[in-house]
């Protein structure tokens, strides 16, 4: 149908020629175009999400909630977080016995 079609088209120019030009459409208006570009990128669901991140983000940021990890805490969220060992006196610093031990150190 369609091979038809281009067949009557390609036969009609040949015949009558291209006629006079049809006038330019009118311009659209800003408030239009980005109308129709608001309303096809919502239409977009990559583009959504992210704009959904974006907001995200910025509200995190607003808020004082956003923690951006760097190397160092990346670490220890896969280090152990617990020595095997228990914590005796003489491991805190501010005790007696943590005083006798660093003198008999010495």
């Amino acid at each position: 149908m369609r091979r038809e079609y281009a067949r009557l088209i390609s036969f009609l120019l040949l015949r009558f020629g291209a006629g006079p030009d049809a006038p330019a459409p009118k311009r659209k208006s800003r408030k239009e175009i980005n109308r129709a570009y608001s309303r096809r990128m919502q239409k977009d669901p990559e583009y959504c999400a992210r704009q959904n991140l974006r907001a995200r983000l910025r509200y995190a940021e607003k808020r004082g909630k956003l923690i951006r990890p760097d190397a160092a805490t990346q670490w220890l969220k896969v280090a152990p977080q617990h020595h095997p060992e228990r914590l005796r006196p003489e491991h805190y610093r501010d005790t007696p016995a943590s005083a006798a031990a660093a003198a008999s150190a010495q």
